[in-house]
């Protein structure tokens, strides 16, 4: 058992060494660049694994908490020349506001399944809408443009590491979090929800309470998410961090990846972001309905292959080995 613990950890150093050396290593621009899309992919997707895995209220909306997130920093900066660190606050803020706004009714009067999900997807369509049309105040299909200098004088020093140690941080942050929160009370309590919510009522879990933290808590992150968008890339438009493109890559690689596992959704943008990078890098702007037509052709692969993602695979898959090796030992005494 100690052996077992001492690899373990001599394995997660190594891997933490080797992400914190990978901004020293003579990589191309567009290799790095993919590197930090992975992070903040794999940083989206466990936010959402929250509410969407954890308590299977499965959400094709969490555009809109990406886009209040990043906008929140462009207008107000632009507007009223607050520094970044408030607007992502404010969008935070917001962001919970809006997502409380979404869920308390859809929650209270027993809005479930495919009609949660068809209810945050018309609040991300209402929200491009609403984006686009304001082009006093968001620039409308344009967008706002952010000067790197604006932001922090840090990054001009060099934007691209200095964004790579951010979201790894806050990556790992959400990591770390997804992982409490799966094997706390809490946790628990989502669980119950997920595998039968009629039955977690009648024994006196509060629902509408544990599905509201849930949600909350992961637009919260989300629009933290947004805000780094903002940051990175200083130009935000209505179809980069609104479109219905984000939420179906979010959950996309979320279910892939395993909604079930804390570490589950990682997995899925692990394999499924280098793959839709090379894809839009190879077609360019010529062929735009592509990554969205791969996400569905993915989804439906892995829900019928292994309906628990990847990280259910494995874990099976291990389940069996471990089990199949341990009726051989009964089997010898």
């Amino acid at each position: 058992m100690k052996l077992e613990k001492g690899v373990r950890f001599l394995l997660l150093l190594s891997l933490l060494i080797v992400i914190l050396v990978i901004p020293l290593l003579p990589l191309p621009l567009y290799v790095f660049h993919v590197i930090i899309i992975l992070f903040f992919n794999a940083y989206l997707c466990t936010a959402w694994v929250i509410v969407g895995g954890f308590a299977k209220q499965v959400s094709l909306g969490h555009s809109t908490f990406v886009g209040i997130g990043a906008y929140s920093i462009g207008v107000l900066l632009s507007l009223f020349n607050l520094t970044p660190i408030l607007g992502g606050i404010v969008g935070v803020l917001m962001t919970v506001c809006v997502a409380l706004t979404l869920g308390y009714p859809c929650f209270r009067f027993g809005v479930r399944g495919p009609y949660f999900t068809f209810a945050t997807m018309a609040l991300a369509e209402v929200m491009y809408y609403v984006v686009v049309s304001l082009r006093g105040i968001t620039g409308g299909a344009l967008g706002i443009f952010i000067p790197p200098g604006v932001i922090s004088s840090l990054l001009l020093l060099n934007k691209k590491i200095v964004s790579y140690y951010i979201i790894v941080v806050m990556f790992f942050f959400a990591l770390f979090l997804a992982r409490k929160i799966q094997h706390s009370k809490f946790g628990y309590y989502l669980t119950a929800i997920r595998e039968d919510e009629d039955a977690a009522e009648a024994c006196g879990v509060d629902i509408l309470k544990y599905k509201l933290v849930a949600l909350s808590l992961s637009a919260a992150l989300t629009a933290l998410g947004g805000a780094f968008y903002a940051i990175y890339y200083s130009y935000i438009t209505p179809d980069g961090v609104l479109g219905l493109a984000v939420s179906f890559q979010i959950a996309t690689m979320s279910l892939a990846g395993g909604a079930k596992f804390w570490f589950g959704p990682a997995v899925g943008a692990l394999l499924i972001t280098p793959f839709t990078e090379t894809v839009r890098s190879m077609l360019g702007g010529r062929f735009v309905g592509v990554p969205m037509l791969l996400y569905g052709v993915l989804l439906l692969i892995v829900a019928r292959a292994a309906p628990d993602g990847v990280s259910g695979f494995i874990s099976s898959f291990l389940g069996r080995s471990e089990s199949a090796g341990n009726t051989e030992s009964y089997e010898r005494h």
